[in-house]
């Protein structure tokens, strides 16, 4: 069973490695997007000892998610279809582009 697992997860890990080297390095700007700064609330469970037995007892925890200005490019490949990727850049950057600009990565 264990060598079932380790076989799927590294299947799993190659494939996501060869879908992150196929990806587009330059294109046209289709979309962008800003989501603000902001803050998450997620409950978590943990085990107290209480009266002789263990209980699990929810527990609401905050993180602080940071603003994300991302690019969304595309490229028309050799089939006449759409290659696209996504980005996060910063503020300057994101403000600089616009939607139709012809942009790059590399």
């Amino acid at each position: 069973m264990k060598k079932v697992f380790a076989l799927i997860l590294a299947l799993l890990i190659a494939a996501v490695l060869l879908v992150a080297c196929n990806q587009i390095k330059s294109g046209e700007v289709y979309d962008k997007y800003y989501t603000p700064a902001h803050s998450e609330s997620y409950t978590t469970y943990e085990r107290v000892y209480d009266d002789g037995q263990y209980r699990s007892v929810p527990v609401l925890k905050f993180r602080y998610v940071p603003a994300e200005y991302r690019i969304l490019i595309r490229r028309e490949n050799d089939k006449g279809e759409w290659d696209t990727a996504s980005y996060e850049v910063g503020k300057e950057r994101y403000d600089s582009i616009k939607i139709g600009d012809e942009v790059s990565f590399e």
